[in-house]
């Protein structure tokens, strides 16, 4: 849905950064492999599904818990995911309702990272 989400998330989330030379995102450690960069093209975690359950794996190996559902209500389809501190403190940390499962967990994981309301609205309406 949107590239500034995707460059948010990649950045904030993963901790990824990206390199001009090689065109793609590269975790921020000296030892990264070519298997674990990620070309702009191809990793565009607002859409794609399979993206997306890469943030969620992350979430998840920070010792979070993640919870998503989609339900219709109202003549709307919600797709809810909830980003709690960690298995045993269920307090949410991040949270979203949006259209779309890969989006939702794009914007709940970014409240979840500590990145500010106003930052990921910008993000939002930016192409």
């Amino acid at each position: 849905m949107s590239r500034a989400i995707d460059r948010l998330v990649a950045e904030k989330v993963m901790g990824w950064e990206w390199i001009e030379s090689l065109c793609c995102w590269c975790p921020t450690h000296k030892d990264a492999t070519l298997a674990e960069t990620r070309s702009k093209r191809e990793w565009l975690p607002s859409t794609s599904i399979a993206c997306a359950w890469e943030v969620v794996e992350k979430m998840r190996d920070g010792n979070r818990k993640v919870s998503m559902e989609t339900i219709f209500a109202g003549g709307k389809l919600h797709n809810d995911v909830v980003v709690s501190g960690s298995i045993a403190d269920l307090a949410s940390i991040g949270c979203a309702d949006e259209e779309t499962m890969p989006f939702a967990i794009c914007i709940a994981a970014l409240h979840a990272v500590g990145v500010d309301a106003a930052t990921i609205e910008a993000a939002r309406n930016q192409p």
